[in-house]
């Protein structure tokens, strides 16, 4: 069939020296990238335990972001249902169960090392997984908030030895301390509207409504405020009562900046806050005269103050040098022709029973591959779902 240039789309990408790690987040398989050239070099299929359906994205977000202990890649569910791990050196796949009863999405974006354990943030579950990773299982689920009504924001934080959650329909702000497994509820006077970024730095947390506003919230003495010098051309008056989509629906630290990144729609630009000075500006994310819609992804931050952002309707990532202004655009190829044939269920069915080995029976199926009519049984799906590969 012979190689053909196709891109990575990404939600995370796990730099480690002069190579990476990523997981296509459209097909569910693990590449290893030679971050001189940017070519990715697919290491392992990952199996993905869904029925057979007329879904159309059956592998979309499965595990879509990927954390590195020692000689083992915890690759992580968004929609999928179990934590797959890679042995590098072995190469062997093995899974961490997770309880999920009433079949929910996990949506398990933010997740921390402490004190031997992964402490995962589930926002579908409402828990944090406490995953004990010697042994390879979740030890508990522990809620997190209060009530069953609260509905999470996008974003969790640790600082310390605490895990800050938010809600977006509500005031409220949740602090999960690790140690004692125990949450501590707060309510910020002057807090009208949910949440769904939270940023930390220097002692304060920087927050975003679903209106687009910025918050800075001192915990210690109780303090919240809105900041109210938004640069010319950002405007907080847009109203969401029709969609109940958050302008910001990610935040972090680059260097001396906290940056708001939009989940886009028709808004195009990054805001960075001088976390000196509080002086805001806005970076534009897309090229002059580019008016597409899709939505934002933050890839990485390196060397504190450069940030790469993919746009889910290109096929690169823009990486961004805050300090200066400028940009420059990464491909990341694939080394291999896959994306398109990952759509055959029938394929996918035969890799899915013989997990130990996929890669060389995706390898083998490639070079003999014709697409035929698809064979629709949801027999497939059962039998994976209760496989243990």
């Amino acid at each position: 069939m012979g190689l053909t240039e196709e891109f990575i789309q990404c939600d995370q990408i796990l730099f480690e020296d002069r190579e990476g790690w990523v997981i296509d987040r459209n097909e569910n398989a693990l590449y290893k990238i030679d971050l001189l050239n940017d070519i990715c070099k697919l290491i392992s299929i990952l199996p993905t335990p869904l029925s057979i359906t007329e879904e159309e994205l059956p592998f979309y977000r499965i595990n879509p972001h990927c954390y590195k202990k020692d000689k083992d890649l915890f690759c992580i569910p968004d929609r999928g249902d179990c934590i797959v791990v890679y042995d590098i050196k072995k190469k062997e796949i093995s899974r961490i169960a997770i309880a999920n009863p009433d079949s929910v999405r996990l949506g398990i974006c933010y997740f921390w090392e402490y004190d031997e354990k992964l402490f995962a943030i589930s926002y579908g579950l409402k828990k944090v997984l406490v995953v004990n990773i010697g042994e390879r299982k979740v030890e508990e689920y522990v809620d997190i908030f209060d009530k069953a009504d609260v509905l999470p924001g996008h974003e969790a934080r640790r600082v310390n030895d605490s895990i800050f959650c938010i809600s977006r329909n509500s005031n409220k702000i949740y602090e999960f301390d690790m140690d004692s497994m125990k949450s501590t509820v707060y309510e910020p006077a002057g807090l009208s509207e949910g949440l769904y970024a939270i940023c930390y730095e220097d002692d304060r947390f920087w927050l975003s409504g679903i209106s687009g506003k910025i918050y800075i919230w001192e915990k210690t003495n109780k303090k919240i405020v809105e900041l109210d010098n938004y640069p010319e051309g950002f405007s907080i008056q847009r109203t969401v009562s029709d969609t109940g989509i958050p302008v910001f629906y990610k935040s972090f630290v680059a260097g001396d900046n906290i940056c708001f990144l939009p989940i886009n729609l028709d808004y195009n630009q990054l805001l960075c806050i001088d976390r000196r000075d509080d002086r805001m500006r806005l970076i534009n994310l897309l090229e002059d005269g580019d008016r597409r819609r899709g939505m934002y992804t933050l890839e990485y931050i390196r060397e504190d103050n450069v940030i790469g952002i993919l746009f889910s309707e290109n096929n690169y990532i823009s990486e961004i040098h805050l300090d200066s202004n400028t940009f420059r655009k990464r491909f990341l190829k694939k080394q291999n022709r896959v994306a398109k044939l990952y759509r055959d269920m029938q394929m996918q069915a035969i890799i899915y029973e013989n997990a130990p080995n996929a890669l060389k029976i995706y390898e083998r199926i490639v070079q003999s591959y014709s697409r035929g009519p698809l064979e629709v049984s949801h027999e497939y799906g059962k039998k994976i779902f209760k496989s243990d590969f």
